[in-house]
């Protein structure tokens, strides 16, 4: 099966995939850095910072995903 997307109809080679995936990993990699630095805070007992930088999280994701 080869890639189709709605408004570029089939792409050679999976070009639009293989880029797709590039972003998916790279905000993957990203979403994972916070994830740590976030159980950090929690392991350290700052609940309040912990909050904000779960507020912020929300915040990116909203914007990458209406992006």
């Amino acid at each position: 099966m080869r890639p189709y997307h709605k408004r570029k109809g089939l792409l050679k080679g999976g070009k639009y995939m293989e880029d797709n995936m590039k972003e998916f990993v790279a905000y993957s990699r990203k979403l994972l850095r916070v994830l740590k630095k976030l159980r950090k805070v929690l392991d350290d007992g700052d609940v309040e910072n912990a909050k904000t930088m779960l507020d912020e999280l929300i915040e990116d994701t909203e914007r990458d995903i209406e992006a």
